[in-house]
């Protein structure tokens, strides 16, 4: 249970930013709703409010039954790539300079 928890817990961490990197990544080949929800663990709901959104800003279409990403989707996601890159270093960094900060003085 205590891992049901914590995935539950990783989950909810997820921001806005890192769900529509995920959507994009998904779709870099067209993919049904169901086959969407199922990549990016959401539920129903929530996804069709991604969805409507990313279709609403032109980064990606849909035919009914399939959703496709659109070239202004394929620039978003690259740029979104490099946000959580960056990211991801500063938040190394960050972990370096704490263990160097907290290391005792003999």
């Amino acid at each position: 249970m205590v891992v049901g928890m914590a995935a539950a817990k990783q989950k909810s961490k997820r921001t806005k930013l890192h769900i529509t990197y995920e959507i994009l990544n998904t779709l870099r080949e067209k993919r049904t709703k169901t086959a969407i929800a199922y990549a990016t663990d959401m539920n129903y709901d929530r996804l069709q409010k991604y969805l409507d959104f990313l279709i609403k800003i032109n980064v990606i279409e849909t035919d009914g039954k399939f959703f496709y990403i659109t070239k202004k989707g394929l620039e978003l996601l690259d740029a979104l790539r490099d946000y959580i890159r960056a990211e991801k270093q500063m938040q190394n960094a960050k972990e370096k300079i704490e263990t160097i900060l907290s290391e005792k003085i003999d």
